[in-house]
């Protein structure tokens, strides 16, 4: 491919826009420039030259990995990319066989701070259920929030809950956020398409524990006078 390819040659002190092409003009110095970028590229492992876009038109030609299966634990920080899943590349079809702990409740937490001189932060507690979810599902959350002291639970699910559900859920009450007084449903329920689509979790934002900063800010005293002339 080097050798078809249409070399150039500008001088950067006199053209810094490249312009003028001298090419035609000074074929030796072009010729000594070539040779010396060949020798350095060589050195220098840079071969193939636009590797990068051949293999984005002809993924086939990627190193893959020997791998079919991976095994990802507690200790896995990182990996090689070429020892990787390749799931960008090409299509791909997934199957993830989880091994969780027991986790007592609580599929994850979310951490925030509704006064900034507590010692601890607030939590929200998430489940995750895989099916339908049940009356019994809202009370075992209701009963982690308690044991757990968190302020919020976020209850996950495939399928939409019933009237009942959404009626128990309703039943938790709300958390009042202690710096601005502002409620929050203390039980949630989503589905993984609302989360999908866009629907967030109804909880404090981060800034909100700095409101109290602001209510203890003294009031501004104004000066009352004769107003003087700006002089330009």
């Amino acid at each position: 491919m080097l050798e078809k390819a249409v070399w150039e040659l500008y001088d950067l002190t006199e053209d810094f826009s490249q312009m003028h092409d001298l090419a035609s003009e000074q074929p030796e110095r072009l010729a000594k420039m070539k040779k010396l970028f060949l020798a350095q590229a060589k050195e220098n492992k840079v071969f193939p030259i636009g590797a990068g876009i051949w293999l984005r038109i002809h993924p086939e030609d990627r190193i893959k990995s020997p791998y079919t299966s991976w095994t990802f634990d507690g200790t896995t920080t990182r990996m090689p990319e070429f020892t990787a899943p390749a799931l960008g590349s090409h299509n791909n079809t997934v199957t993830i066989d989880p091994e969780c702990g027991a986790d007592h409740g609580v599929d994850g937490k979310i951490l925030f701070r509704d006064d900034p001189k507590a010692a601890k932060p607030e939590q929200i507690i998430i489940q995750v259920k895989g099916g339908k979810t049940g009356v019994k599902d809202v009370r075992d959350l209701r009963g982690v929030l308690d044991r757990e002291k968190a302020a919020i639970g976020i209850l996950i699910s495939l399928q939409p809950p019933t009237d009942l559900v959404e009626t128990e859920a309703a039943s938790v009450g709300f958390y009042e956020h202690k710096t601005n007084q502002q409620k929050f449903p203390r039980l949630q329920l989503r589905t993984v398409k609302e989360l999908m689509a866009g629907k967030g979790i109804e909880r404090p934002t981060s800034a909100a524990s700095l409101d109290d900063t602001f209510k203890k800010a003294p009031a501004s005293r104004k000066k009352h006078g004769e107003q003087k002339e700006l002089k330009m």
